[in-house]
């Protein structure tokens, strides 16, 4: 067998490889807690620090230098600034699907919100019922002058 380094290195693939094909095929949506939980390698934020306070020369403060990173820490915060840049278009992308979908409904609730446009009259609905209800109804014949004037006062 081969030296068991070498093997470990075929299967790892490249940082950047391993970010585009998180990208390119996102976790499904059943799995909303999981997905966020690769991003734990982010680091917990920090809370907001206070405003700093102010220097008593000004502006013209010297400013104090900035080490040299390796490239490794370059690499660590390039990794960390595309995992959350990622993070942040798809929850993004959520907000917005969210937001259609209120959307959606606050139509739909204002489609099925009317109001009856002539409430029929009880003396109207009394009549009607009074019809319905007669035993026998499809036997028996109504007059066609009373059936019209019900027609014409309004069906329930």
């Amino acid at each position: 067998m081969g030296d068991p380094s070498r093997t470990s290195i075929k299967t790892q693939r490249p940082w950047r490889q391993q970010i585009f094909l998180r990208v390119a095929t996102p976790p499904k949506a059943c799995d909303s807690l999981s997905r966020y939980e690769d991003y734990s390698e982010l680091g917990e934020l920090s809370p907001r620090s206070p405003l700093e306070p102010v220097y008593e020369d000004g502006p013209f403060s010297p400013i104090p230098e900035e080490k040299k990173r390796t490239s490794c820490e370059l690499l660590e915060l390039w990794q960390k600034a595309i995992l959350q840049q990622i993070l942040l278009f798809r929850m993004e992308k959520e907000k917005q699907k969210l937001q259609a979908s209120e959307n959606d409904l606050l139509n739909k609730c204002l489609n099925l919100d009317y109001e009856e446009i002539t409430p029929c009259l009880k003396e109207v609905t009394t009549v009607w019922e009074r019809m319905l209800c007669t035993p026998g109804r499809s036997k028996t014949k109504f007059d066609m002058e009373k059936m019209h004037l019900a027609v014409g006062q309004g069906v329930p």
